[in-house]
């Protein structure tokens, strides 16, 4: 499968979402700007972060400064629009993305069923019904709010690495304006941190279906057998497997490596401006005392298991003498 560039047919399958952060002078950022030339706009303030922000075409975001020399990139729906429409194979870029050694923060893959063969009200019955199969135990249906009509069904937390929205996006189109003619489902899977790197890795390898499967893997809709409380067992939906495919496989995640180098760099960037701030209003002395109680009081178990993740053997045991030798940060 491909993605969907030309007229849509009764189904189709596109990226919606692509974020990503990239090392400033690296030459994967001096891509990601050129595929805008001149038609991006300085906002005049800083976003997500970042001290300096400029918009693209379609309401997307590219960001810098202040961030432990990284860029972001925020490209959403309308901004890989206007790329396709420039020419730009949005599958081909989430590739050169992945392989390029960006991290992808989030990346949506939306599949759209224009056939008619089941409405957003009946998926919002299926979850209450208990016909999803599904990995998420946080659902919630949204019926009309500010004045859409149309239903909105959430699968997941929105705190969650991976969510699923499915929605009336011809409801939506007409709210805004336009003339939509027939059924318009959309399926929407959000990701985001591993999940995204992990999806982004299926798609760089060319495989748009295998992501289907993977949400497959995540949710399935099935049609309850009462004489058989095997749920696993239960046929599959039609319209679900018209949608995404026959196949249903586990999604592949990564679990990211606890490094002593990379919990310094999370540090830096979570408390550099809280500790900063501190420092000045206690002062430099009362501040470095503060730092070091506040460090042995950690429990010293848990400390234990973060220094083995990091193959380092602490040099003292026992009653938290382990913590007796940790750095005033003034030293």
């Amino acid at each position: 499968m491909t993605e969907a560039n030309d007229a849509p047919p009764k189904r189709e399958a596109l990226i919606d979402w692509l974020s990503c952060t990239v090392k400033v002078g690296d030459a994967l950022a001096a891509y990601l700007l050129n595929l805008f030339g001149d038609a991006v706009e300085a906002t005049g303030h800083g976003a997500s972060g970042y001290n300096t922000a400029m918009k693209t075409p379609g309401a997307g975001l590219v960001a810098w400064g202040g961030n432990k020399e990284t860029m972001l990139f925020s490209f959403k729906g309308k901004t890989l629009g206007w790329l396709r429409e420039q020419g730009v194979d949005v599958a081909q870029l989430v590739k050169d993305v992945y392989e390029g050694g960006a991290h992808i923060t989030r990346l949506d893959v939306a599949w759209d069923d224009r056939s008619g063969s089941f409405t957003v009200p009946e998926f919002a019955d299926a979850v209450e019904a208990g016909e999803m199969v599904s990995r998420w135990r946080v659902w919630k249906v949204w019926r009309g709010l500010r004045g859409y009509q149309g239903y909105t069904v959430y699968g997941g937390s929105a705190k969650s690495d991976s969510r699923l929205c499915v929605y009336d996006k011809a409801a939506e189109r007409t709210v805004s304006g336009e003339d939509v003619e027939g059924e318009w489902v959309r399926v929407e899977w959000r990701t985001r941190r591993e999940v995204a790197m992990a999806v982004a890795k299926l798609i760089a390898e060319g495989n748009l279906d295998a992501v289907a499967a993977g949400l497959r893997g995540y949710c399935d809709w099935k049609i309850p057998n009462p004489g058989d409380s095997n749920w696993r067992r239960w046929p599959v939906r039609p319209c679900w497997v018209d949608l995404l495919g026959v196949v249903r496989r586990k999604l592949e995640v990564e679990k990211p490596t606890c490094t002593m180098a990379g919990s310094q760099q999370w540090a830096e960037t979570q408390w550099c401006n809280t500790a900063g701030a501190l420092r000045v209003a206690l002062g430099p002395v009362s501040f470095t005392q503060w730092w070091q109680e506040m460090v042995k009081s950690g429990d010293e178990d848990k400390i234990k298991a973060r220094l083995a993740e990091w193959g380092v053997t602490p040099q003292v045991l026992g009653s938290g003498l382990a913590l007796e030798h940790a750095p005033a940060i003034d030293d």
